[in-house]
């Protein structure tokens, strides 16, 4: 009778236990609970279907928060492309100097000539051969055949240079040891002159060169392309003094020799 009664105490107290877990919680959720987790669940559901809370739509901070006009590499791209057309811009004024540098080497032959057709064109060129009824003429680009009946006037071209002449005597000046001369230079030609210079030369009766000098004469200044500036050019249609001084013995001057020498530069 005890064992039984021990019996039923055990098990009245595991019923007892079980239910005192059921009545508090015991790890379940009471009602209130469960209706609040469904209703949460029921937002999420909503919100997950709107796009809203998806994985890929959270922000990432590895990205930047806005988008980016341009990236580095975009700019760095950017200064490549502009320094490569600085080089070729560069490049070009560098080839277009080269060509102008050479284009002003070439000697074009003078033109002697201009020929005025009837249909008023005008040919510049040397005529090299003709006859009664054609004439050749060599221009710049080559050489034409001119039917002479289609000829209207002939005209002579002046040379396009400089044509520098004494004016009139000079002034000598008569020492024991030296002859002094002063005189004036001009320019009758088309194109200036430089460096503009009067060489004197003095001679034995035996024809033995005795004594020879020269000088500059004093004419406009010029700055030139190298940057030298100097006053010996002579302009078309100016006039320029000289003075120069030959050491000799004046006694075995027998004759006197003088020239003019110049060059031209752009």
């Amino acid at each position: 009778m005890t064992s039984i009664n021990y019996r039923y105490f055990n098990l009245a107290l595991c019923l007892l236990t079980f239910l005192l877990f059921g009545c508090f919680g015991g790890g379940k959720k009471n009602k209130s609970d469960q209706v609040e987790e469904r209703i949460k669940e029921s937002e999420l559901m909503q919100l997950d279907s709107l796009g809203v809370y998806k994985q890929d739509a959270f922000f990432d901070s590895s990205q930047p928060f806005y988008p980016m006009q341009e990236t580095i590499g975009g700019i760095q791209m950017e200064i490549a492309e502009l320094r490569a057309k600085v080089l070729d811009y560069e490049s070009r004024i560098r080839n277009q100097n080269t060509n102008l540098e050479s284009l002003n080497k070439i000697q074009f032959p003078h033109l002697t000539h201009e020929i005025e057709l009837t249909n008023g064109t005008l040919v510049n060129g040397n005529i090299i051969q003709e006859n009664s009824d054609r004439m050749i003429v060599k221009t710049q680009i080559g050489q034409l055949t001119i039917d002479k009946s289609n000829v209207a006037t002939i005209k002579n071209i002046s040379p396009n240079i400089p044509d520098i002449q004494f004016q009139g005597d000079a002034t000598d000046e008569i020492y024991p040891d030296k002859r002094v001369f002063s005189g004036v230079v001009f320019n009758d030609g088309f194109r200036r002159a430089d460096y503009v210079r009067v060489i004197y030369k003095l001679w034995s009766e035996k024809t033995e060169l005795i004594g020879i000098d020269s000088s500059f004469v004093d004419g406009t200044k010029i700055i030139y392309r190298s940057g030298v500036i100097a006053d010996t050019a002579v302009e078309p249609g100016y006039t320029a003094e000289f003075n120069v001084t030959v050491e000799a013995d004046s006694s075995l001057v027998r004759y006197i020799t003088r020239e003019i020498k110049w060059n031209t530069f752009e």
